[in-house]
């Protein structure tokens, strides 16, 4: 399943940039902490096309998610760092759910992606567990990086409800995500 097929998506309704709304949706509080100790992430940025999926990108997300999926290990922040809801890099080697999606966020920057195609998006599993994940945002829609997965799927496709996400123009400010469950 690892191998993608970018025209396939680029058909697929599934493939489609997420719905977002124009009202704002509040930032959860372990994101503004975060944001507090580091500001120079969570500065607004030029907002750019949605990035062009190339083969060489798509083997690049696939990369980024997969060495990062594999090399931190699953902790609670409680856990790990003695903190509740402590959004970081992961420390230690490990890290829950949220970190994962910004050492993402952040090797992806490094690769020369846009930071305003990389948003972090809050969402409800099945169980009504709260999760985060990495949302790209491609010219072939927008996909899901999670560190419960190792495979890249398309945001119509993620086997949670999105509840809220960054808004492209201002990582401080985040906008609520339209629709309901995915299946």
């Amino acid at each position: 399943m690892r191998t993608f097929t970018l025209a396939l998506c680029a058909a697929m309704t599934a493939c489609a940039p997420l719905a977002v709304a124009e009202e704002g949706a509040k930032p959860p509080i372990g994101f503004a902490n975060f944001c507090m100790r580091h500001a120079e992430e969570c500065q607004p940025a030029p907002v750019t096309a949605p990035v062009p999926m190339t083969p060489q990108r798509w083997s690049e997300l696939n990369q980024v998610n997969s060495f990062f999926n594999v090399t931190i290990r699953p902790a609670d922040d409680i856990d790990n760092v003695g903190k509740v809801e402590w959004w970081a890099y992961a420390a230690n080697g490990a890290g829950d759910c949220e970190d994962y999606a910004l050492e993402k966020r952040r090797a992806l920057i490094a690769l020369g992606w846009p930071a305003s195609a990389l948003l972090i998006t809050e969402a409800r599993m099945l169980s009504g567990e709260g999760h985060a994940v990495l949302t790209v945002v491609t010219d072939k829609g927008d996909l899901i990086l999670d560190n419960l997965s190792m495979v890249i799927v398309p945001a119509g496709k993620a086997p949670y409800r999105l509840i809220s996400r960054q808004s492209r123009q201002h990582p401080l400010r985040w906008v609520k995500v339209e629709g309901g469950a995915r299946s």
